[in-house]
């Protein structure tokens, strides 16, 4: 439902964030990639959007990028 909304409000952190987490429900790990960077990107202190953007990773097979994230995140 979110992706159909996703060129008008592709950019607002919170849209990216809530269409990131659906897409990982989804098992759509690379578009939720996609939206969580945008999330991240836009809001570098959206702690929520970096820990599902390191799980997305994981889930693509990213493993190295995922722990990267974590360590990020700790900091």
């Amino acid at each position: 439902l979110l992706s159909s909304y996703e060129n008008e409000f592709a950019g607002d952190p919170y849209f990216d964030y809530q269409l990131g987490v659906a897409a990982l429900e989804a098992g759509q790990a690379a578009t939720a990639q996609q939206a969580l960077e945008r999330a991240v990107l836009v809001r570098p202190d959206f702690a929520g959007a970096w820990v599902d953007l390191a799980l997305a990773h994981a889930r693509l097979g990213e493993a190295e990028t995922a722990l990267q994230i974590v360590e990020h995140i700790e900091s």
